[in-house]
């Protein structure tokens, strides 16, 4: 059944019925302030319905078997998901959203990612470089091309188990931001 409330920061509207788990969700849910929501569900899944996370933060914590299925889920602007798993969804991450998954085995069964803009970021806290080369880097594409390790994409070390994997600014982000620096500095010579 879908959540009694829109507002997910406020608990009640998550489990007031004892659930644990909400299955068969049909509404788009939308977190668009900059407030921190910890869910206690052990698992959103959605049929029609969407999530969408363009500021704040969302957190799924505890078990292995919490996580999100289904349908859409899109993490833009400034929002940040924490959650142990994403299965069976598309998902899109854009600006400067942030996606961490933290549940062992695999994390992101069937699940597709798009990443649109430099800044966005997907943490595997549980997967090497290698790892996550050998096992997700084929459900990945930035800016809706495949994935290419080293010329779109990069996969680097968290310093500990897990990998960052983020997009690799086009050589022309480069170039204009070079020459927005030399204009700068000709238009400073000149005064």
């Amino acid at each position: 059944s879908d959540l009694t409330g829109s507002d997910f920061a406020t608990a009640a509207n998550w489990d007031p019925a004892g659930e644990g788990a909400y299955t068969g969700l049909t509404s788009d849910y939308v977190i668009e302030n900059s407030g921190d929501a910890v869910v206690s569900a052990s698992t959103l899944a959605f049929t029609t319905g969407s999530l969408s996370i363009s500021a704040g933060s969302l957190t799924l914590p505890g078990n292995p078997s919490i996580g999100i299925e289904g349908s859409s889920l899109t993490v833009s602007g400034t929002g940040s998901l924490s959650v142990q798993f994403l299965k069976n969804i598309d998902v899109t991450v854009q600006d400067s959203g942030t996606i961490t998954l933290f549940g062992g085995g695999n994390p992101s069964p069937n699940a597709s990612f798009d990443l649109i803009g430099t800044s966005s970021m997907v943490h595997y806290t549980n997967k090497t470089v290698a790892a996550f080369t050998t096992e997700h880097l084929s459900k990945f594409t930035v800016n809706s091309a495949a994935a290419v390790l080293g010329v779109n994409l990069q996969a680097v070390s968290d310093g500990g188990n897990g990998s960052f994997i983020t997009v690799i600014p086009e050589p022309g982000t480069y170039a204009l931001l070079g020459g927005l620096l030399a204009f700068g500095y000709v238009m400073l010579r000149r005064r």
